[in-house]
């Protein structure tokens, strides 16, 4: 077994997409020398794609993508990452569709759209429905105040602005607010039927994650045009062309500190057993705040942090998904490129903690939706349904009898999909563990209750004063979260007012470049 001895600026533990939005900026705008480490043959960590032979790709955590129209920070921050080659297409202006046994509530782009429609269906809520709105856009920008504000790691100012009235509705879990806002039922289990998207039902989840998603998609929603391999290559090209390095197939074995400043650590590689000292001035963690306590931070440490999370990071779920390639476009059913959630029944509740009865025959919840409709590329139609489910249920499991319980569910939503199956396999919370090493699989990282944004512990901050955190542990989960946080913890590791402004302005020269550009 050799060794060998390696020095760079920053260096960068996983390569989910908070950590390669990290990288980027950090490489382009700074020009500092960063290395990534990942422990799978492949970047990307949840946002890369599956292939099923030459034909076919399916993206395993992107299905919709808000908040990507042009003037959009968020759209930003992504040209930026990606140097202006991540290309997006605008999915169908009803993009999303809550199916219930006697009523399909479809969501279509466009907050007035959104209100005129709710106002029709409940027209005695009218004056409701436009101040959850108003709410939902409140509560949204006290988030980027209190993201922006955690960056100082002020924790004074912090607790200010939860007592701030958008603060206090954000932290209500969202069937508290529904129930302060709507007096409808039907209503309320309309509204919250988002709650698949976060992984946690309205009773569990804190209103603030609801708002933000609403509010991230209200003027619509968007796909990678070319699936998220090239939107991963894409950023991996912006890393390496700034010099940046990677490292796969390789696990940090061990993190040497001296007084309070990591100093170095010792990756191995799982192929070939051979060890490499990276020394660094700063050192970043993107797999997960209970991994970085557990198993690169002492106890000595990390006791202190881990005992203030308390069992925030133990619970949440995962999910099981449905890979299928198709012999003729789904569009010959009446299917397109929306996503649809089918729901047994308006309990939400009832709908969550039934998750396990997949094992059993029968679904609970599940989405269902067509890669190939989404983007250009591939040879085959596509099919990918999710459903909730705990990683418990998959230590004894029939993979034969689980698949075809999700695709008897969808065959009840476009009859004669069977018909169009070619092939088909599972992707389970054994497979995200194994990929991602996610306590139990759990794709959504930390769950956003209101204590995960009450717990001011949840930050890019450790007790080691040049190792920082990013992910969705330390903002919320999904794209628009993991790209957030990497803009944070890059914003609290140089102390720049003026990040922001520097992504604006690099974006502003990439579009003039293109327009200028010949045809």
């Amino acid at each position: 077994m050799s060794s060998k001895t390696t020095i760079f600026d920053v260096a960068i533990i996983g390569s989910g997409l908070g950590s390669l939005a990290c990288a980027s900026f950090i490489a382009q705008m700074y020009g500092r020398r960063v290395i990534v480490i990942e422990q799978h043959s492949n970047p990307g960590g949840l946002s890369r794609a599956l292939t099923a032979g030459k034909d076919a790709s399916f993206e395993i955590g992107i299905h919709q993508v808000g908040e990507l129209g042009p003037s959009s920070m968020f759209s930003k921050l992504m040209a930026y990452i990606s140097q202006g080659q991540s290309i997006w297409r605008r999915l169908p202006e009803t993009f999303i569709k809550f199916h219930f046994p006697d009523f399909v509530y479809e969501v279509t782009a466009g907050e007035a759209n959104q209100i005129r429609r709710l106002s029709e269906l409940f027209p005695e809520e009218k004056e409701n429905i436009a101040a959850y709105y108003r709410d939902v856009a409140s509560i949204t920008r006290w988030y980027r105040n209190f993201t922006t504000e955690s960056t100082t790691n002020n924790r004074v100012r912090l607790g200010e602005l939860l007592e701030q009235e958008p603060g206090r509705l954000a932290m209500m879990t969202t069937e508290e607010y529904l129930r302060y806002r709507f007096s409808s039922e039907k209503l309320r289990n309309l509204i919250a039927s988002h709650w698949t998207d976060y992984g946690l039902p309205p009773s569990l989840s804190a209103f603030l994650k609801h708002a933000i998603l609403v509010n991230n998609h209200k003027e619509g929603v968007y796909y990678p045009e070319f699936g998220s391999t090239h939107l991963i290559s894409s950023i991996v090209k912006s890393i390496e062309d700034a010099g940046g390095e990677f490292i796969f197939d390789s696990l940090v074995k061990e993190l040497k500190y001296e007084g309070n400043r990591a100093t170095s650590m010792t990756v191995v590689n799982k192929l070939t057993f051979e060890e490499t000292t990276i020394q660094a001035g700063v050192f970043v963690s993107g797999i997960g705040i209970i991994n970085t306590y557990t198993k690169l931070l002492d106890q000595r440490l990390a006791g202190d942090r881990l005992q203030a999370l308390g069992d925030l990071g133990r619970h949440g779920v995962s999910f099981v998904s449905l890979f299928a390639t198709l012999t003729d476009s789904p569009e010959t059913i009446g299917a397109d490129a929306s996503l649809s959630w089918v729901y047994p029944g308006y309990d939400h509740g009832r709908n969550f903690y039934d998750r396990d009865q997949l094992g059993k025959g029968w679904v609970s919840q599940f989405s269902l939706s067509f890669p190939s409709l989404k983007k250009a590329g591939g040879l085959k139609h596509t099919m990918k349904i999710n459903s909730l489910a705990d990683i418990s249920m998959f230590r004894e499991w029939d993979k034969d009898n689980i698949g075809r319980t999700l695709l008897e569910a969808a065959e009840k939503v476009y009859p004669g999909l069977n018909g169009l199956i070619e092939s088909w396999d599972l992707y389970t919370p054994l497979s995200a563990r194994r990929d991602t090493q996610h306590h139990n699989g759990n794709i959504f990282g930390i769950p956003d209750t209101p204590q995960r944004f009450q717990n001011l512990d949840l930050s890019c901050y450790t007790p080691l004063e040049n190792v920082y955190l990013t992910g969705c542990d330390i903002t919320t989960s999904g794209i628009y979260g993991a790209v957030l946080s990497g803009a944070l913890t890059t914003t609290a590791i140089f102390k720049d007012k003026r990040f922001f402004l520097r992504v604006i302005q690099a974006v502003e020269k990439y579009e003039t470049a293109k327009n200028e550009a010949p045809v």
